[in-house]
């Protein structure tokens, strides 16, 4: 991971909700799940929810 992982995910995890955008772009969306697997972002969104 680098800077630019830590900046461009908080954008990208949102655009999976525009319709007909993973279809176009399905290295996103693979980048997208390579990042949320990560033990750090998974326990971040588990404190996001308290």
């Amino acid at each position: 991971m680098t800077i630019a992982d830590f900046a461009i995910y908080p954008w990208a995890r949102n655009v999976v909700r525009v319709p007909g955008w993973s279809e176009e772009y399905p290295n996103v969306i693979r980048y997208i799940a390579t990042v949320r697997a990560r033990p750090a972002v998974v326990g971040g969104c588990i404190a996001k929810e308290l």
